[in-house]
């Protein structure tokens, strides 16, 4: 099993400390004895990256912690987001932050730290904002630990160094630099000074004493009274860190100066303290403490008073207080209590006053009681007034100033650990004395009473609760006491107090001479400074502040004898004795007491001290008389005591007079003080408003901010998954050829793993058939410019090559180029395939004669082909004037019929199929087969006639020589798909076996009759033969007649069949015989409609193309010009539509375009003509416009319909467009003219900024 770690480093940083932690690292040697964890302030919403940043600055092993891992030497631990961390058995305790407070998560681990390994905890505060990890700067000096923090003027954010520092218990202020040496320097001192320190005792104890003093001379603390160990363990420690070797030297280094010796004060003096500290403790104080104080002040009718000594920053004070004040009101109980706080440290004091806690200070306090009783500020807590008010604050020393009297609970809990057992048992005493009966003593779970004392009954042991049952003797141990004084406030008028409690040797030599059985030592005040015997028995304590001198807290019946006996004694200079003193104690009885005052001299003869002299006797002999031991007459008793109340009171007067001269002074200055105040508090609100409106413009400024990082962090995730899901092929490098960045599908070029980042490309082979990469690289970063190619690797397998300069994040600086292969493998053969397909198309209309014509009906516009052109042999005339030239060329015999069958065609949108002549320009007949259909343009009224046309003249005098012939059938099928015979006058018919084998049949499957052929007709197409029939039967023409007729296979499908027939007349003229051939054209027509589709229809988005767009535009200026009407051309680009073909490719690319064209037709209006014109633009005619307010608002619809990201292949891509508009005839009155216009306020539309319209 792993030791663990003899050393622990914590890290806290901040805002900054990427830097500083790295710069640590970089300059601090591997260690088997040290362990170090980091925590920071991180989001939880972003992962974490230091693992990754700092593997570059040490070759440590770096993990983030776990609940319940344990801690193994040199490794670097990062506590997660969201999470703080505390050891425990060597092993981490991961606990959740809470959000809704100030989370401090480097505090949290350092006192953590401090409590798990004590001296060897060393606390790093680095560069960062707030205040985390200062609190924790005392806990880890306490315990003997390293401190250290980061030179401000060095850190990034110095709040954190500054904060620490500020607490005065960082003992290094460095730079990162220099931290690892003070680290090891500390790590390799002796550590002989912390096993035995008792051991150095005896040959320093005149050194340890000489600090001693300089404390007690300046702070008038005695540390003596102190647990040596303890204070000792301190004072080495902070010798160690000062690089001081001895004792002496460290004297003559506090001799110095008083702020170094304010540093080992602090240093020696223990804060420890919790809201709530031991919780199981405050459970019993009140289910059972509190409810006894209250059911003991409603019988007494007295407040509550309570004592809270040693309460460093107050949190164990507000703690009782808030239970207190929730009893009583929960009780409908008056709070009716009054509390005094004290410590011997002013600096607690002060802070305890105020009541303000940070949030991470009041984590141990319940939700319910933290919303109750405390204030919510935006860095802090502060407790509710009417609790702050029962609380008297004070500095106190518990080792000499006089205490707290008549007390209903007591609390000492951080002090006597501290403290010998001598002065413990003094203390206890002492507070057990001035614990009223029924009152309770509440010590800290380590402390505890040597021995229960009668007085005292344990309620519970386990945490040291006690309760008073019977009166106690008053405790007398040799004590000097001063009167308390309260912060801030001038302390009251007073008797001067000596300084020291000791009692000189020649004042003891006196006293001892005589055996007694009481006695008193008093100065020349009258202040109690020893007493003897059974004193105790002889004096009464008063409520308050109790004071020490002896005519004060005497019994009324010794009272009027001990002031007349001393006033004597310092008149006369000489001993007085009283006998036969009667006093009353603890019964009926009378007892005499006689009563001795023998003044003490010093060495100098002057009176000092007084020595009382008290022996009790059984009976009364007589009345009291004065004797003196000198032999001088005795005086009249009453008249003596009267004489000394006089002088008494006289110099009270005096004294009191002083006190309110005093106070009047003090009076004015405060009246003064609050005056001044009232003017900063009025400045301090103005202050405050001018603060709360700043913080309301941050709010709004980081509100702005905060949804700019949404939009970047959506912007990169777009990204990311654009090209992880585009399985694009590209790798970023720098302007020396190193590889930055590169994406997964790059590995199908070059061989490439994240440990070749930072290498150069040109050391990696890449499987293309293409030699020049790196060149044309090197040209790119050279001349800015982009490259592009198609090229295939050693698989035959096709790429899209692009390379591209990289430009700095402000576009100013190429420095380094992108290179993206796109997967176009597909593309390409379906390219090569469709470009197989139109060959053989073009091949088979070309070989067959085949020719296909547009016409639009309204404007006689036409189009055609050049197998039309020399079908018809037109000339290069205009489009307007090739209609009539095609209707021209038609034999005048049949010319009439034909134009009326257009004309039928384009009013009951008939297909057109009719067999004609045509006559060319060189005088030849040509016999021509044309069919038409009527198609109509979407979002438009207009329609327009696709037509195909066959030049059968060769098949049709062979056809008509073959009808003559003696074997039809052979010829016909030799020449048709199948043939058939209708005798009119026998009914018979007759069906060719290669006509039913065109049809899917066998010769046998299909009867030879009429009925058998048109059963297996499209009902459509037979109800027009049927009528076409009728009339060429009444007619009892032999004019051939052509028609397309749809059959349906044997197998279902639809065969398209170009049925010919003619009739054959008798002598008279009479029809009496039908025969037809039929030609399969199913191949025929599919061409013919995908011709029609790519001649006119974009193949990518499958809208109009920029020809239909042409033509649209013609005529809609034509309807426009007639109706004197207004129509609208939108010109729409997509703005930098570029940068997606580039960073995504071009499949990706044409992806959007389809994904644009479906938004478009979304977004128009059903008369509305759209098209794309070329790459990203696309056009939309806009015709019936009423005003320029419906075009701007059509413009604006289609603005809005970008607004929202587009899901294309599954990724997110945010797009806007710019869109130029021009009117006719207010822009021009020429197709030129109105698309010149539009495209010129489209690209002024992008030079305004983009994503708007220009009209």
């Amino acid at each position: 099993m792993t030791q663990p770690p003899k050393y622990v480093v914590g890290i806290g940083a901040s805002a900054g400390g990427l830097e500083a932690i790295e710069g640590f690292f970089d300059h601090m040697p591997e260690n088997d004895e040290v362990t170090f964890i980091i925590a920071q302030h991180l989001s939880p919403d972003f992962p974490s990256m230091m693992s990754d940043l700092l593997a570059h600055h040490t070759s440590r092993s770096i993990m983030t912690a776990k609940n319940k891992m344990p801690l193994n030497p040199n490794v670097i631990y990062l506590i997660p987001a969201s999470f703080e961390a505390q050891i425990e058995n060597h092993c981490f305790k991961l606990r959740k932050l809470h959000r809704k407070l100030a989370p401090q998560p480097i505090s949290t681990l350092f006192e953590s730290l401090a409590l798990a390994y004590g001296q060897f905890t060393i606390g790093i505060i680095l560069s960062g904002t707030g205040a985390d990890g200062a609190s924790s700067m005392e806990a880890i000096a306490h315990h003997h630990g390293l401190t250290i923090a980061q030179t401000p003027d060095e850190a990034k954010f110095s709040d954190m160094p500054n904060n620490a520092i500020a607490t005065q218990e960082v003992q290094r202020v460095l730079s990162v630099s220099d931290m690892p040496n003070a680290i090891l320097e500390y790590m390799h001192q002796p550590t002989d000074f912390h096993k035995n320190i008792e051991q150095l005792k005896p040959a320093h104890q005149s050194q340890y004493q000489e600090i001693f003093h300089l404390l007690d001379q300046k702070f008038t603390t005695n540390f003596n009274a102190y647990k040596f160990g303890t204070v000792a363990r301190r004072i080495q420690r902070r010798m160690r860190l000062l690089n001081i070797e001895n004792l002496q030297a460290y004297v003559a280094y506090l001799s110095n100066d008083e702020a170094k010796l304010k540093t080992l004060y602090k240093d020696l003096l223990i804060g420890v303290t919790q809201f709530f500290r031991d919780p199981e403790a405050f459970a019993v104080l009140e289910s059972e403490v509190i409810p006894a104080l209250f059911t003991r002040a409603k019988k007494t009718q007295e407040i509550i008073r309570i004592w809270v000594n040693s309460c460093a920053t107050g949190e164990e004070v507000y703690s009782i207080a808030i239970l207190l004040k929730k009893y009583a009101d929960q009780h409908h109980l008056p709070f009716s209590i009054k509390i005094f706080a004290t410590d011997i440290n002013p600096e607690f004091i002060l802070r305890a006053k105020k009541g303000q806690y940070s949030y991470r200070e009041i984590a141990q306090v319940p939700p319910d009681l933290l919303n109750q009783y405390f204030i919510k500020f935006p860095d802090y807590y502060e407790v509710i007034p009417e609790i702050k008010r029962q609380i008297l604050f004070t500095k106190h020393n518990l080792l000499r100033d006089t205490p707290f009297t008549k007390m209903d609970l007591i609390c000492c809990r951080n002090l006597l650990i501290y403290i010998t057992p001598k002065e413990q048992q003094r203390i206890t005493d002492l507070l057990r004395f001035n614990l009223n009966i029924g009152g309770f003593l509440f010590l800290g779970s380590s402390e505890g009473l040597t021995a229960l004392e009668p007085d005292l009954m344990a309620t519970n042991p386990l945490w040291k609760i006690y309760k008073k049952t019977k009166r106690s003797h008053f405790p007398l141990h040799g004590i000097t006491l001063h009167s308390n004084v309260l912060v801030k406030d001038n302390p009251p008028a007073t008797i001067n107090h000596p300084s020291s409690g000791s009692l000189p040797l020649y004042a003891y030599n006196a006293i001892l001479q005589d055996v007694v059985s009481a006695g008193f030592i008093i100065d020349t005040s009258y202040v109690l400074l020893h007493s003897i015997g059974k004193a105790r028995e002889l004096l009464i304590l008063p409520e308050g502040i109790p004071s020490l001198i002896l005519t004060k807290i005497i019994i009324e019946e010794l009272k009027g004898t001990l002031i007349a006996a001393l006033h004597q004694a310092k008149s006369k200079l000489m001993s007085v004795v009283y006998k036969n003193i009667t006093i009353h104690q603890n019964s009926d009885k009378e007892r005499a007491i006689k009563m001795a005052v023998h003044p003490i001299r010093d060495v100098n003869d002057k009176i000092s001290y007084y020595w009382i002299r008290l022996d009790f006797s059984k009976a009364i002999t007589g009345k009291s008389q004065p004797i003196t031991l000198s032999g001088a007459q005795n005086s009249i008793h009453q008249h003596e005591i009267i004489t000394a109340l006089e002088e008494e009171l006289s110099e009270a007067r005096v004294l009191v007079q002083s006190s309110l001269e005093s106070m009047e002074t003090v009076n004015e200055e405060a009246q003064s003080a609050n005056e001044e105040l009232m003017a900063s508090n009025e400045e301090l609100q103005s202050t405050n408003e001018e603060l709360q409106s700043v913080n309301e413009e941050l709010n709004v400024v980081n509100l702005e901010r905060s949804r700019k990082i949404d939009e970047v962090i959506q912007a990169k995730t777009d990204i990311d998954n654009l090209i992880h899901g585009a399985e694009i092929c590209t790798i970023i490098l720098n302007s020396n050829l190193e590889i930055r960045i590169f994406t997964p599908a790059i590995k199908k070029i070059f061989n490439l793993v994240s440990h070749d980042i930072g290498r150069s490309l040109e050391n990696f082979k890449h499987n293309l058939k293409f030699d020049g990469l790196m060149k044309k690289t090197k040209e790119v970063l050279k001349s800015n410019k982009p490259y592009e190619m198609e090229v295939v690797n050693q698989k035959n397998h096709w790429y899209f090559l692009k390379i591209i300069p990289y430009y700095s994040s402000q576009h100013e600086a190429v420095t380094g180029v992108v290179i993206t292969l796109t997967d176009i493998h597909t593309t390409k053969l379906l390219l090569q395939k469709k470009e197989e397909i139109e060959k053989d198309l073009r091949l088979a209309l070309k070989t067959g004669l085949i020719g296909i014509w547009h016409c639009d009906l309204a404007s006689k516009a036409f189009t055609y082909d050049d197998t039309i052109k020399n079908m018809y042999d037109l000339d290069t005339l205009s489009d307007m004037n090739h209609w009539h030239q095609f209707i021209d060329s038609i034999h005048r015999d049949d010319r009439k019929r034909i134009e009326e069958a257009f004309a039928a065609t384009a009013t009951q949108h008939e297909s057109f199929e009719q067999n004609f002549r045509i006559t060319r320009s060189d005088g030849n007949i040509r016999y021509i087969s044309c069919s038409a259909n009527i198609h109509h343009i979407p979002a438009s009224e207009e329609h327009y006639l696709t037509g195909i046309c066959w030049d059968m003249t060769e098949k049709y005098w062979l056809e008509e020589k073959i009808i003559d012939a003696e074997h039809l059938n052979l010829g016909l099928d030799a020449i048709t798909d199948g043939w058939w015979d209708w005798d009119l006058i026998s009914k018979e018919t007759y069906l060719s076996p290669l006509l039913k084998r065109t049809l899917g049949y066998e010769d046998h499957e299909l009867l030879n009759s009429i009925e058998s052929y048109e059963q297996l007709m499209v009902p459509e197409d037979l109800q027009i033969l049927r009528r076409k029939m009728e009339k060429y039967l009444a007619s009892h023409s032999d004019q051939p007649m052509t028609q397309e007729i749809r059959f349906v296979h044997k197998t279902g499908r639809i065969v398209w069949i170009l049925s010919r027939r003619k009739g054959v007349l008798d002598k008279q003229r009479k029809l009496i015989r039908l025969v037809g051939t039929l030609t399969d054209i199913t191949a025929l027509k599919e061409n013919a409609r995908s011709l029609e589709k790519l001649a006119y229809r974009d193949f990518l988005t499958q809208v109009s193309n920029r020809p239909a767009f042409s033509d649209a535009l013609l005529r809609a200026i034509a309807r426009a010009n007639r109706k004197q009407g207004l129509l609208a051309v939108i010109y729409l680009d997509i703005d930098d539509f570029k940068k997606v073909n580039d960073q995504a490719g071009h499949d990706f690319g044409d992806a959007v375009l389809c994904e644009v064209a479906t938004i478009l037709k979304n977004a128009s209006r059903a008369i509305d003509f759209l098209a794309r014109l070329g790459g990203d633009e696309f056009g939309v005619l806009l015709e019936d416009i009423v005003d320029t307010e419906e075009v701007r608002n059509i413009a604006t619809r289609y603005l809005s319909s970008f607004s929202e990201p587009l899901m294309v292949n599954n990724i997110k891509i945010s797009l806007t467009v710019s869109i130029g508009i021009a009117l006719y005839p207010e822009h021009g009155t020429t197709e030129q003219d109105i698309l010149k216009h539009a495209d010129k306020n489209m690209y002024l539309a992008k030079k305004r900024g983009k994503n708007q319209f220009v009209l």
